[in-house]
């Protein structure tokens, strides 16, 4: 899994959140994220919507929610290079 845990560190509420995913190999070279359920050939920056979270000040968002399931294609690099993710 992909994830990302927002802090609101504002006074305003925040009503959505954009994260872009990106990954890079051990040779910094840019990593195409593909998902288990992606038709295309993957892309280098996966962006993920979360509309409606209404994040107050100070709160957090992505803790137990806001996950993706992890790209197969980055899952299989890293095993290739024996690179554990927790």
């Amino acid at each position: 899994m992909l994830q990302a845990i927002v802090q609101n560190n504002t006074e305003l509420d925040i009503k959505d959140i954009v994260i872009a995913y990106v990954a890079w190999d051990a040779n910094n070279l840019p990593i195409k994220l593909k998902g288990s359920m992606d038709f295309s050939n993957g892309a280098y920056i996966k962006h993920v919507n979360f509309e409606g979270v209404n994040l107050i000040p100070s709160a957090t968002y992505g803790k137990n929610n806001g996950t993706i399931p992890i790209m197969q294609v980055f899952r299989k690099h890293l095993q290739k290079r024996n690179i554990l993710m927790t």
